[in-house]
């Protein structure tokens, strides 16, 4: 007698362009990374990310930012600074529309934002902007 582990699939309940559908608006999703306002190596934690993101994609990687950021410190990191798109926004109330914007135009494969005051239908609608531009999306905040 053998016993299998694996789930067993009906495939004749499972149509393709179903499952298809259902697998590409997993693709695409918003991660929220939250870190402590007291941590002193935040940038030991996120540059590398940012590095490995600027290095996997023909398309933009978009970084939403408030502070202006030296290019000689993200290329110590690796990023590729040929692949990433910066966006410096003055003003917070215009930083939502850009997420927005960013993630649903499609041609960054990546938006990266550290918005001040978000809250969960903000992110619920940030997730719809990027499954409809195929995009993801890194939300920073700090604690």
């Amino acid at each position: 007698m053998t016993y299998s582990l694996a789930p067993q699939i009906d495939q004749s309940a499972t149509s393709e362009p179903a499952f298809k559908q259902v697998q590409q608006k997993q693709l695409y999703s918003v991660t929220e990374l939250v870190l402590t306002k007291h941590c002193t190596d935040d940038a030991m934690i996120v540059l590398p990310m940012i590095a490995h993101l600027s290095n996997n994609s023909d398309r933009w990687l978009t970084w939403i930012i408030s502070t202006p950021i030296d290019k000689q410190l993200l290329e110590s990191f690796g990023i590729n600074t040929s692949k990433l798109r910066l966006i410096h926004v003055d003003k917070q109330q215009d930083q939502k529309w850009l997420i927005t914007e960013a993630l649903k135009n499609g041609t960054s494969h990546c938006v990266i934002a550290n918005p001040e005051m978000i809250n969960s239908s903000d992110v619920k609608f940030f997730q719809k902007s990027a499954q409809q531009g195929h995009c993801h999306g890194l939300l920073i905040s700090y604690r």
